[in-house]
């Protein structure tokens, strides 16, 4: 049991934004299309060399970005369930268990599972684009990009 209320708040808030992290990095590795892999293996950055690395494997992957996502979302649990539980809201322990319910699991689903999972996506789409606004200024068109189509 956790004695300090407000570090089991502040713990559980860490919980959430972790939980939210591992969702929507979930989306935005295995949504990658065949064209944004080959971006990747094209770039000289570090960074696209790991996702790179990453998704060579990607059982492993998906097996980690899971169980870090289900460790965080246990933890909320346990740490909810200990907060309702010293305050004593309630007597009954399916009480407990249905109030502890009722807190964590809003939180989980809106911030930790769509919310991260839709900035992911929105965030993919975005760079989708600016990478075809910059094809089209380089191969479509003689004029560079940023130029005006007035002469």
């Amino acid at each position: 049991m956790i004695e300090d209320t407000s570090f089991a708040i502040v713990l559980s808030l860490a919980c959430v934004l972790m939980s939210a992290f591992y969702s929507g990095t979930e989306v935005a590795l295995f949504s990658l299309r065949r064209v944004d892999r080959e971006a990747l293996t094209s770039s000289g950055l570090a960074r696209d060399r790991l996702i790179q690395r990453m998704l060579e494997r990607p059982r492993r992957l998906i097996a980690t970005v899971l169980i870090g996502n289900q460790a965080f979302d246990s933890l909320l649990a346990v740490l909810v369930l200990d907060i309702v539980w010293q305050r004593g809201w309630v007597d009954s322990p399916w009480a407990i268990a249905g109030v502890s319910l009722a807190i964590a699991l809003p939180p989980v689903v809106l911030l930790a599972e769509v919310t991260s999972k839709t900035l992911a996506r929105r965030r993919r789409s975005r760079g989708r684009v600016r990478a075809r606004d910059r094809s089209r200024c380089s191969w479509r068109s003689s004029r560079p990009c940023g130029s005006s189509s007035s002469s």
